[in-house]
């Protein structure tokens, strides 16, 4: 989260966090106040519906993963939901530290396809190692 919060601070003024339980809230609260942002956290698990109303959010971010654990289909069905029409879907999955993935290129690709996302670019760090940035198509 720190790279992207640092390049786009001085553009996004308004930052809604989920976060899987109050530990990395705390966690989120601390780096935020560390780079004087405001936002607003909530507890949450995306194996569930995400608790905001369609087209909502003009960026969605997604840190790191997406393992056997989750339903990445549905998971990204939620992130179309919930963005606004052209909306961008910013998604950096790493194979280092505690982010431990096993989609590759190529099934991320597809999963965004199916999803009706549009990508825009991908950078390729490794095999399992990049990040996408993808928009909101119109049709779904």
């Amino acid at each position: 989260m720190g790279a992207y919060l640092k390049a786009v601070k001085n553009h996004v003024f308004n930052y809604t966090c989920l976060e899987i339980n109050k530990t990395r809230i705390e966690g989120g609260l601390k780096y935020f106040s560390d780079l004087n942002l405001e936002g607003t956290f909530l507890e949450g698990d995306v194996n569930e519906p995400l608790p905001f109303p369609g087209n909502r959010f003009d960026v969605a971010y997604l840190l790191g993963w997406c393992d056997p654990y989750y339903d990445c289909d549905e998971l990204f069905s939620e992130i179309w939901r919930v963005l606004k029409p052209n909306g961008k879907f910013l998604f950096n999955m790493a194979k280092k530290g505690h982010y431990k993935t096993c989609m590759k290129r190529g099934e991320l690709l597809n999963l965004l396809n199916r999803q009706k996302f549009k990508v825009i670019s991908l950078k390729t760090i490794t095999d399992v190692d990049y990040g996408v940035i993808a928009k909101k198509e119109m049709v779904k």
